[in-house]
């Protein structure tokens, strides 16, 4: 943005095929500091609306890493320019999407199916070969292999788990808070005007929106970074 290059400072944004980085230069002292992050640790990739007009960019432990109070958005530019923040921000989630934690669990689950229809095809092959298919052996089977002294095998106590993963409609809950709303419309003489704060669960990720005609927050967060949902009632 403007104030940093005031002064003498450069950011420049480098996404490679399995990790983005972000390089910090500042030119009066002579400092480079480069922060590499693989996609799997950017949790989410947000872009924010600030005052009706700044727009900037926050993505996780490249803007905040591990141990700073505070993060460092991207404000390219002058700060203002909401089209290359939001090509950006399109631009590297399609990477986090590929390469990150859902890229991963869906590459997991493809793994899973595959091993599912090996499973399926298994007892085919084996009976072809007269092998015995029962599962777990029978202790004929286990004396046969391992002699009088092989151990002993029982049955499992409940059957394995055969749903690895589910696919769930997309739905949107309005959670605004009226006292809040009420309280922000009164406080800025309207000018703020009616808060939206609006969850939508979709089928990989929670998306909050936070909007008014002042700032907008998009938050994206994969539900494999949501540690617990717990509910609370106070007062009342």
């Amino acid at each position: 943005c403007c104030l940093q290059s005031l002064c003498c400072t450069s950011r420049s944004l480098e996404l490679a095929q399995d990790e983005a980085i972000l390089t910090t230069k500042q030119s009066i002292t002579g400092t480079v500091v480069t922060s590499r992050v693989p996609y799997a640790n950017i949790q989410s990739v947000d872009s924010k609306n600030v005052c009706g007009c700044l727009a900037l960019l926050e993505a996780g432990e490249l803007t905040k890493p591990p141990g700073q109070a505070e993060g460092q958005p991207m404000q390219p530019g002058c700060g203002c320019d909401a089209g290359l923040v939001e090509r950006i921000r399109a631009d590297l989630q399609a990477r986090v999407d590929v390469r990150g934690n859902m890229g991963q669990i869906k590459q997991l689950e493809k793994m899973m199916t595959k091993f599912g229809d090996f499973a399926a095809e298994l007892p085919l092959i084996l009976d072809k070969v007269g092998a015995d298919t029962s599962y777990p052996p029978s202790q004929q089977t286990m004396n046969a292999v391992y002699g009088a002294q092989g151990p002993e095998i029982s049955p499992p106590s409940e059957m394995p788990h055969e749903m690895p993963s589910q696919n769930f409609p997309t739905r949107s809950f309005n959670v605004r808070n009226e006292c809040q709303n009420l309280c922000g419309f009164i406080g800025t003489c309207g000018i703020a005007g009616c808060l939206k704060h609006e969850i939508v669960l979709e089928p990989e990720q929670v998306v909050t929106t936070f909007q008014n005609n002042c700032a907008t927050s998009i938050d994206r967060k994969p539900y494999a970074q949501l540690r617990a949902v717990d509910e609370e009632i106070v007062c009342c």
